[in-house]
């Protein structure tokens, strides 16, 4: 196109250099004489021949470059309609491009033409056919997967309640939303802050969500809903993280968390029909076991007459057995006192190195068979505790029990105590070096009728030590490794006296 512009205003200047050519031989054939031998301008020129040239020469000059602004114009003009005729196509393919590229498989463009282009068209429509075909079924299987986890979710007899990493709630099946009190519409999409303000479960559920891991119960916390009859109803709440694994970093993050509401109010009552029978079958035997403890005591001192080593011998086990059971007694009645609320504490101003030296006393004979040290480090500087004495004690007294029950030939167990930072609670630790709890174990030896492999016992006395010091305000935990001993550590608040 170019090369033909270029051609055409050649040809204009070499038609008006033409013409400038042709009108000075007409003023050199005006100019020459008449006759020859005459002088050249001897003939007078009219002044009209003149202006007759100029005139045929300036008229020659505009109209051709009348005629070469015309053909330019043409020539551009044909060259835009040839440029736009030939990216037609092209157009045509980046607009479906785009619209593919926004998820927007129903464009397509004309596919006629042999050429390259009408290649590219075919082979491009037929890959948007494809992807439509591809969606269509891709979403038609999504809408029956979620129209069938919706009917799985609805139809669960516990509520459920599903919230992403921003604390909006995304799931709520039926159940949960009449637990809530408020309709459906009202909770998916909203955020649980909002949410809590209008429902006093829903706040509960939002604390419980906020709360560090690490401070969550041990076990999955009850709570009792009020029932329109004035009775109670009680559910199980369940929390589980919802994590996501990067296809490309293959790091796992947290992108919400489950809620399940499971009601175990049948369950609660069955198991206050179980505790009361073990109350009133625990009380039963207390009486007659004490007094069979204090008849082989008297046999033992031989206060009853001499025995034979024989007779000593089996009177000893007695002994034994009778005083396991009793002890087994007393932890049923803990248990059951901790179930039905009914446990009573006795809360005083306390010093610890009383407490601890009162617990020394007692457990040093166990400490012979084994020849066992037992290091003591408590300052008398602590400030006083509140706490119960009698219980606070027996927390004490079990922990070094099982110390001495695990440790080794010749170990050496360790009391300390001392102030924490935050200035208000009090932490004892009881340290052994007996063979350790595997990590995934620490957790269960503080629920009840828990043993380990390899333990006796009843399973019960961890999880009473526990409910002790956490109803006095302190807390039990454990750290350990195999093979490298435990330390239980137990804490009790300041006395505000």
């Amino acid at each position: 196109m170019l090369g033909l512009l270029l051609g055409v205003g050649s040809y204009a200047l070499y038609a008006l250099h033409q013409l400038d050519h042709t009108a000075l031989a007409a003023l050199h054939d005006t100019l020459r004489p008449a006759q020859p031998g005459q002088p050249l301008g001897a003939t007078p020129i009219a002044p009209a021949s003149y202006e007759a040239v100029a005139r045929t020469a300036a008229q020659g000059r505009q109209c051709l470059l009348a005629l070469l602004a015309a053909g330019s114009l043409l020539l551009l003009a044909g060259a835009l309609v040839v440029r736009r005729w030939a990216t037609r196509p092209l157009h045509r393919l980046l607009a479906a491009i785009r619209k593919a590229d926004q998820q927007d498989f129903t464009g397509s463009i004309p596919a006629g033409g042999a050429g390259e282009l009408g290649q590219v068209a075919q082979a491009f429509n037929h890959v948007l056919g494809q992807l439509r075909d591809y969606r269509t079924s891709t979403v038609a299987q999504f809408r029956a997967e979620r129209d069938r986890l919706t009917s799985v979710v609805n139809a669960l007899d516990e509520g459920l309640l599903v919230v992403d990493e921003h604390r909006r709630i995304i799931v709520a099946n039926p159940v949960m939303s009449h637990l809530l009190g408020l309709p459906a519409s009202q909770l998916t999409g909203h955020l649980a802050p909002d949410v809590a303000a209008r429902s006093e479960l829903a706040a509960k559920l939002l604390a419980h969500l906020e709360m560090p891991a690490a401070q969550r119960p041990a076990g999955a916390p009850v709570l009792a809903l009020p029932q329109p009859d004035g009775s109670e109803a009680h559910y199980h709440l369940l929390t589980k993280e919802v994590v996501s694994t990067s296809e490309f970093t293959q790091q796992q993050e947290k992108v919400g968390e489950v809620l399940t509401l499971r009601d175990v109010s049948e369950y609660r009552r069955l198991d206050q029909v179980k505790w009361r029978f073990l109350t009133n079958v625990s009380q039963q035997l207390h009486g007659p076991l004490s007094l069979m403890q204090l008849s082989l005591h008297r046999l033992e001192a031989s206060q009853a007459g001499p025995l034979t080593p024989e007779q000593h011998n089996i009177v000893y086990t007695l002994a034994r057995e009778n005083k396991h059971l009793l002890k087994l007694v007393h932890e049923l009645l803990d248990v059951s006192q901790l179930e039905q609320g009914t446990i009573q504490l006795n809360f005083q101003e306390a010093r610890l190195p009383a407490m601890v030296q009162f617990v020394v006393d007692t457990i040093r004979p166990q400490l012979q068979p084994k020849r066992l040290a037992l290091v003591v480090e408590v300052p008398d500087t602590l400030p006083a505790v509140r706490a119960d004495v009698e219980k606070t004690t027996w927390v004490l007294l079990s922990l070094l029990a099982n110390a001495i029950r695990y440790a080794h030939l010749q170990d050496t167990l360790h009391i300390r105590a001392s102030l924490l930072p935050d200035g208000q609670h009090v932490q004892v630790a009881v340290q052994d070096q007996g063979p350790g709890i595997a990590p995934d174990r620490q957790a269960q030896i503080f629920q009840r009728f828990t043993q380990l492999p390899g333990q006796g016992g009843s399973g019960l006395g961890l999880s009473i030590a526990r409910e002790f010091m956490t109803s006095q305000g302190g807390q039990l935990g454990v750290t350990s490794e195999l093979g490298h001993g435990s330390t239980f550590v137990l804490t009790l608040p300041l006395s505000r006296g």
